[in-house]
Protein backbone atom coordinates (compact mmCIF):
# COMPACT_ATOMS: atom_id res chain seq x y z
CA UNK A 1 0.00 0.00 0.00
CA UNK A 2 1.63 3.21 -1.20
CA UNK A 3 0.64 6.25 0.86
CA UNK A 4 1.97 8.59 -1.82
CA UNK A 5 -0.84 7.44 -4.12
CA UNK A 6 -3.31 8.88 -1.61
CA UNK A 7 -1.39 12.15 -1.70
CA UNK A 8 -1.09 12.66 2.05
CA UNK A 9 2.19 14.48 2.83
CA UNK A 10 0.81 15.41 6.27
CA UNK A 11 0.48 11.68 7.01
CA UNK A 12 4.12 11.12 6.05
CA UNK A 13 5.09 14.06 8.28
CA UNK A 14 3.17 12.46 11.17
CA UNK A 15 5.09 9.21 10.67
CA UNK A 16 8.34 11.20 10.51
CA UNK A 17 7.58 12.98 13.80
CA UNK A 18 6.60 9.68 15.44
CA UNK A 19 9.88 8.05 14.33
CA UNK A 20 11.80 11.13 15.45
CA UNK A 21 10.17 10.96 18.89
CA UNK A 22 11.11 7.29 19.21
CA UNK A 23 14.71 8.09 18.22
CA UNK A 24 14.89 10.89 20.81
CA UNK A 25 13.59 8.59 23.57
CA UNK A 26 15.98 5.84 22.47
CA UNK A 27 19.01 8.17 22.56
CA UNK A 28 17.88 9.64 25.89
CA UNK A 29 17.65 6.15 27.41
CA UNK A 30 21.21 5.41 26.23
CA UNK A 31 22.56 8.66 27.69
CA UNK A 32 20.74 8.13 31.01
CA UNK A 33 22.09 4.55 31.17
CA UNK A 34 25.62 5.91 31.31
Amino acid sequence: MDLHVLGAPEHDFTIFRKCLSVCVVYVTEILWAR
